[in-house]
């Protein structure tokens, strides 16, 4: 999906309330020596909040995840 396409899905769920971001979890990895939460994705529809069960690492995978419920999330909206 085009860069411009993935912002326009998440404006439009932004515009409506809706926000999606990770939130640290007491469970964490290593890169190096340096220690890193574990996150989940946390879904906030105009204050009502959903956890995931999922867990990840911050990287890549997440943003992509993110990236995927945005969309998901805007093609039901009106």
């Amino acid at each position: 999906m085009h860069y411009t396409e993935q912002l326009k899905k998440i404006k439009k769920c932004l515009d409506n309330g809706i926000t999606i971001y990770p939130i640290a979890i007491e469970k964490y990895y290593y890169i190096g020596k340096r220690k890193i939460n574990y996150v989940k994705i946390e879904i906030n529809m105009s204050g009502k909040k959903k956890l995931g069960n999922d867990e990840y690492k911050q990287d890549e995978t997440l943003t992509k995840k993110v990236f995927e419920l945005y969309e998901s999330i805007s093609l039901k909206l009106v």
